[in-house]
């Protein structure tokens, strides 16, 4: 007696339209200290910016910290790249001259690097506007982070002009540390977006929603303009590029809602998979198999090994099915063994996607 290797084919919870994750939360960054600071600075190969690496703060509250990152030469007022070339090793002496204070750095410098130690002198006209625009004043640990990531108070006037409310202390030391500045400000308001609050403009900052990746998604069709901001958010979070978009159009998933293309790039299905199982003979899938399918690890060498094992042509749904209950080629094999088998079906006609 025939007797079946496959259970009732179980849902897997992929039908209708996918519900977008929410964004990660912005992460609270608590700022160390601006003591015990310590620099390197190195020559960079691929430009010609300095490589500059500070580490700072103390063993206690906040511990220490480290931030590395091109600097022109300019902004390091008082050192040279030929100060690196140094023979012997020399003294050298700089700073780093920012709206909310400097940092001033002195050590030696010699055999392609310059190390030492550094102080920070805030500037108190600098921290009074800042005060008066935020209705906090900052302490030093503030002015230190927004010092390093130069922090330039036509940010707030920006948001002004864009109609923001008015920005918490801890709110313009995030835009410092995460890099919006009046350029972004603008260029994300000139892209059809006034966000809510300042807290969304880092978040779509930190997660690379730009304007240059705004106008490219727009591009790719009617269902990508002016999108709501977390639809986007979550394209750019889960990679979603303009170039993954129009490979899979190009494979026959065009015009697809960007919540169907997150769900695929979530579930891992990618231009490559999908070329591998139309050579395995499965092609033209229905996007909820193509997810089921990468979900369930139902990979081409899967799809052979069964075959090997004497259970070809089975339709997309048999296949994910089995590999949902566990059955492998060599289980598949050795229940054949034993005279439990099932024999192979024909795949239905293959549906373009839905």
């Amino acid at each position: 007696m025939i007797r079946t290797l496959l259970l009732s084919f179980a849902a897997a919870g992929l039908s209708g339209q996918a519900s977008l994750p929410p964004p990660p939360p912005i992460p609270v960054i608590e700022t160390p200290a601006a003591s015990n600071i310590q620099f390197t600075v190195t020559r960079r190969t691929s430009d010609a910016h300095a490589q500059l690496s500070l580490t700072y703060g103390d063993d206690q509250e906040h511990g220490r910290s480290q931030i590395s990152g091109p600097e022109p030469w300019a902004e390091l007022v008082g050192l040279t790249p030929a100060d690196l070339d140094r023979t012997p090793p020399g003294a050298v002496a700089f700073r780093l001259e920012r709206p909310a204070g400097v940092v001033a750095c002195s050590g030696v410098a010699g055999g392609g690097a310059a190390t030492g130690g550094c102080g920070f002198d805030a500037d108190e006209a600098f921290a009074n506007a800042l005060a008066s625009r935020v209705g906090e004043r900052p302490d030093e640990r503030q002015l230190f982070q927004l010092a390093l990531s130069d922090f330039n108070m036509d940010v707030l006037d920006e948001l002004d002009r864009q109609d923001y409310a008015r920005p918490d202390l801890n709110e313009v030391v995030a835009m410092g540390i995460h890099g919006v500045d009046a350029d972004y400000v603008r260029g994300i308001a000139g892209s059809g977006y006034r966000l809510g609050s300042v807290d969304d403009l880092v978040a779509f900052h930190i997660h690379g929603v730009t304007p240059q990746y705004i106008a490219a998604i727009a591009a790719l069709g009617p269902n990508f303009v002016r999108m709501p901001p977390r639809e986007l958010m979550a394209l750019s979070i889960h990679g979603v590029t303009p170039e993954y978009a129009r490979e899979m159009a190009a494979l026959g998933y065009a015009e697809e809602q960007p919540d169907r293309l997150v769900g695929m790039r979530i579930h891992g299905v990618t231009p490559e998979l999908v070329r591998e199982l139309a050579a395995a003979g499965y092609g033209d899938l229905p996007i909820d198999e193509l997810m089921a399918f990468a979900i369930h690890d139902v990979t081409p060498d899967y799809i052979q090994g069964m075959a090997v094992a004497g259970y070809q042509n089975l339709s997309a749904e048999r296949l994910i099915s089995l590999r949902i209950h566990g059955v492998t080629p060599d289980y598949a094999r050795a229940m054949e063994a034993e005279g439990v088998a099932e024999e192979g079906t024909r795949p239905p006609a293959r549906r373009r996607p839905s």
